[in-house]
C-alpha cells in the first residue's frame, strides 16, 4: 500500500468511527456518562443534574411560606388597625420579591402566587425577616430591606420612584406610632 491508500484507509476508518459514535449518541437520549467515586464511567440521567428537583418542592414551599414567613411575620409585625397600612407595604414588597417582580396592577391582580413561588426566593425572603427580628428592626427596617432585595434584583427604577418614598413615609409614621405607644 502507497501512503495516498493509506491515508485514505484512514480518513475512512476515522469517519467510520465517528459515524458509530454518533449512532450510539442517538440511542442514549437523556443519559450523561460521569466519572464515579471508584473510577469507573457511570450512566446517568441528564434531568437528575438539574436544580429542579429543589425548586420545585411542594412541602418545602408550604413549610417555608406558612411555618416561615407569615408565622414570624405575624408574630413580630404590630397588629391593629393603625399598624395595617404599614404591614400592607411590608408584605407587598415581600410578595414581589417571592414573584420575582410581579406588582399589583391598577386592579389588585398581580398575577402570581407568592406562596408558589420558588424555594431560593422563599429562603431569601425568610433570611430578610429572620435577619430583621435577630436584630430587633423596626417596620422601617423591614420594608427597607425587602425594598433593596427587590432593587438589586432590578424589581422596581430605583432612579424614580415616588411612591417608595411615599410608602417609606407611612412605614416610619407608623413605626413612629408604635414607639409611642411602647
Amino acid at each position: 500500500m502507497d501512503k495516498k491508500t493509506k491515508k485514505q484507509e484512514q480518513i475512512k476508518n476515522e469517519e467510520q468511527e465517528r459515524l458509530e459514535i454518533l449512532k450510539n449518541a442517538d440511542s442514549i437520549k437523556g443519559e450523561q456518562l460521569f466519572l464515579g467515586s471508584d473510577g469507573r464511567f457511570e450512566s446517568k440521567k441528564e434531568i437528575e443534574n438539574y436544580v429542579l428537583k429543589d425548586v420545585d418542592d411542594p412541602e418545602k414551599k408550604y413549610d417555608v411560606y406558612y411555618g416561615g414567613i407569615q408565622k414570624l411575620l405575624k408574630e413580630h409585625l404590630p397588629k391593629g388597625n393603625e399598624f395595617k397600612e404599614a404591614r400592607d407595604y411590608i408584605y407587598e414588597e415581600k410578595n414581589i420579591l417571592v414573584t420575582r417582580g410581579k406588582k399589583k396592577d391598577k386592579s389588585g391582580i398581580r398575577g402570581a402566587d407568592s406562596r408558589m413561588g420558588y424555594v431560593s426566593d422563599l429562603d431569601i425572603a425568610l433570611d430578610i425577616i429572620s435577619t430583621w427580628i435577630m436584630e430587633s428592626g423596626t417596620m422601617y427596617d423591614l420594608y427597607t430591606k425587602f425594598r433593596k432585595a427587590n432593587e438589586k434584583k432590578g424589581y422596581h427604577d430605583v432612579t424614580s420612584d415616588e411612591e417608595f418614598k411615599e410608602n417609606l413615609g407611612k412605614v416610619i409614621s407608623a413605626d413612629k406610632h408604635k414607639l409611642e405607644d411602647s
